[in-house]
C-alpha cells in the first residue's frame, strides 16, 4: 500500500505516511503527517504540488499513520484529479482500482446523493456514510443540516449525541454546535470561555430536502438536483416510500439493473415477468448533458389488472416505459398502460456508502393512487418486485467490480441504456471537463 518515510516528517518532528500510485495515468504521491502538519500531493505528470493547511483534522488512519480526510480536502477545494487519490486510500484503506468504478470514487463528491428519507431525520441525530465518509444529519430549528460525523475534540461520533434546542450536542463531553457548525459551548471551560476557532465542524457544500428525501452534495454539485416530480396534471396522486434497503452491491450495478429491461422475464418470474422474453425495441432516446431519457414498449403479464380477473382483457398487455437518468445514481421510470389505461411512476435513488455497501431508496405513485392507502397498496407490490431484484443482485453481483472500460463486457443492441450509463460514469470518473449543462432540465 505505502511505505513509511521518516524524512517526510522532517521539520515537524513526526513520522509520515507516503502512498504512491497511479490515477488516470498520472503518478501521484500523497504524504500525511501524523499531526496533520505536513500534507502534500504531487502530480508528477504536471509538475504541480499542493500543500494543504496544517490544521486539518485527521479522521482516517492507514496502517496506524494519520491521513487527512477527503471531506476536508473537498472543503478546501482540492483539484478533482488529486482529490481522487483520497477516495480509496483514505476512506477505506485501499486505493481505487484502475478501470473500475467503486462506491468511494472521488468524483462522487461533485454530485447530489440521497442520504435519508426526510421522515428518518426527526428527533435524534442520524449518522450516514456516503462514498466512505461519515456525516451526521440533524434537524435544527426545522431544517436539516449536515456535518462531518466527528467531534473535533476527541473524534466521538456526533451521531451518538443529542439534539438540544436548536443545537447538536456531542454525547462525550457536551460540546454544542449551532446550525452553521460553530461550537457555542464547551462545558468544561465554563461560561464565557474563549472557544477555539478550529472547533467549527466541516460541512458539505449543500444539503436539502426534496421529494421526501434528504440530499447531500459534498462539493458544489456539477449537476442540478434530480427532477423526481410525477407526470404533470396529477398533483393529488398519493406517493408511498418503500423502506430503504441495505444492499451489498456496487451502486452502479443497482442503477444499471434499474435501467435494464431484458432481465425482467428471468428475474421477475413471480411478479411482472411471466409473459416470456420479447425483443427490446428502442423507440426514442435523448441525451441531455450527461443525463438521458429513453422510451420503449413491450408486452408483459398484467396480473394486477382487475379487468383481467373479470375476463374482459387478456393478461398479456402492452406497456410503455419512459426512463430518466441523472448522474450518478438516480433514475425514474414512468410506466404507461395503453391497454388498461393509467400510469405508475417509480423513483429509485442509490446512496453509495462504502466499497461494499449501498442503500436503496424507492418511492411510487400512480394515476389510480389518489390517497395514501391506495399508494401503500401499490408500494407493497413494488416491494415484491424490488425484492426479486435485491435477491438476485446480492446473489450474483456482490463483490463484483464495475468496469469503466466498455470493452470489458459484451454488449448487444438491447443494452443501449447500460452502455450510455457506463459512458457517463467513465466521463465522470475521468477528471476531464464536463458539459456546462448536466443532467436533465
Amino acid at each position: 500500500m505505502g511505505e513509511v518515510d521518516d524524512r517526510l516528517g522532517a521539520g515537524v518532528g513526526q513520522q509520515a505516511q507516503r502512498i504512491t500510485g497511479v490515477y488516470l495515468g498520472r503518478q501521484c504521491q500523497v504524504r500525511g503527517g501524523l499531526n496533520g502538519a505536513y500534507h502534500r500531493c504531487s502530480d508528477f505528470a504536471f509538475g504541480s504540488q499542493h500543500t494543504y493547511p496544517h490544521d486539518f483534522t485527521l479522521d482516517r488512519c492507514l496502517s496506524g499513520l494519520g491521513l487527512q480526510s477527503r471531506q476536508l480536502l473537498v472543503q478546501s477545494g482540492c483539484p478533482r484529479h488529486e482529490l481522487a487519490l483520497y477516495s480509496g486510500a483514505v476512506a477505506d484503506g485501499a486505493r481505487e482500482t484502475a478501470g473500475q468504478f467503486v462506491n468511494t470514487h472521488a468524483a462522487l463528491a461533485d454530485f447530489w446523493h440521497p442520504v435519508a428519507l426526510s421522515s428518518e431525520v426527526a428527533g435524534d441525530p442520524v449518522g450516514i456514510v456516503l462514498a466512505g465518509e461519515h456525516w451526521v444529519l440533524s434537524r435544527l430549528d426545522g431544517v436539516v443540516v449536515a456535518f462531518a460525523d466527528s467531534c473535533p475534540h476527541r473524534r466521538a461520533r456526533l451521531s451518538a449525541g443529542q439534539i438540544v434546542g436548536d443545537t447538536l450536542r456531542c454525547g462525550y463531553h457536551g460540546w454544542r454546535f449551532s446550525a452553521d457548525g460553530t461550537c457555542i459551548e464547551i462545558p468544561a471551560l465554563g461560561d464565557g470561555a474563549s472557544i477555539p476557532a478550529r472547533s467549527t465542524l466541516p460541512r458539505p457544500a449543500a444539503v436539502t430536502e426534496r421529494y421526501g428525501f434528504v440530499w447531500l452534495a459534498p462539493r458544489t454539485p456539477l449537476a442540478p438536483l434530480p427532477d423526481l416530480a410525477p407526470p404533470s396534471g396529477e398533483a393529488n396522486s398519493g406517493t408511498a416510500f418503500l423502506t430503504p434497503s441495505e444492499v451489498k452491491v456496487n451502486a452502479a450495478f443497482i442503477i444499471e439493473n434499474f435501467l435494464d429491461e431484458a432481465h425482467v422475464p428471468f428475474v421477475h418470474t413471480a411478479t411482472i415477468g411471466g409473459a416470456g422474453p420479447e425483443p427490446i425495441e428502442r423507440r426514442d432516446f435523448q441525451r441531455r448533458g450527461i443525463g438521458f431519457t429513453a422510451t420503449t414498449e413491450h408486452t408483459f403479464t398484467n396480473r394486477i389488472d382487475s379487468a383481467v380477473h373479470e375476463g374482459v382483457r387478456s393478461e398479456v398487455q402492452l406497456r410503455r416505459l419512459t426512463y430518466r437518468y441523472w448522474p450518478p445514481f438516480t433514475g425514474t421510470l414512468c410506466i404507461e398502460y395503453p391497454d388498461a389505461g393509467g400510469w405508475h411512476f417509480i423513483t429509485l435513488a442509490v446512496q453509495a456508502k462504502d466499497r461494499e455497501n449501498s442503500r436503496v431508496y424507492k418511492s411510487v405513485t400512480g394515476s389510480e393512487t389518489p390517497d395514501a392507502d391506495q399508494a401503500e397498496m401499490f408500494a407493497k407490490y413494488e416491494q415484491m418486485i424490488w425484492e426479486e431484484d435485491w435477491a438476485w443482485l446480492e446473489r450474483a453481483m456482490s463483490g463484483v467490480e464495475f468496469p469503466l472500460d466498455l470493452s470489458a463486457d459484451l454488449h448487444t443492441k438491447a443494452d443501449r441504456l447500460s452502455v450510455e450509463f457506463r459512458r457517463i460514469l467513465a466521463l465522470i470518473s475521468s477528471g476531464e471537463s464536463l458539459p456546462d449543462e448536466l443532467g436533465l432540465a
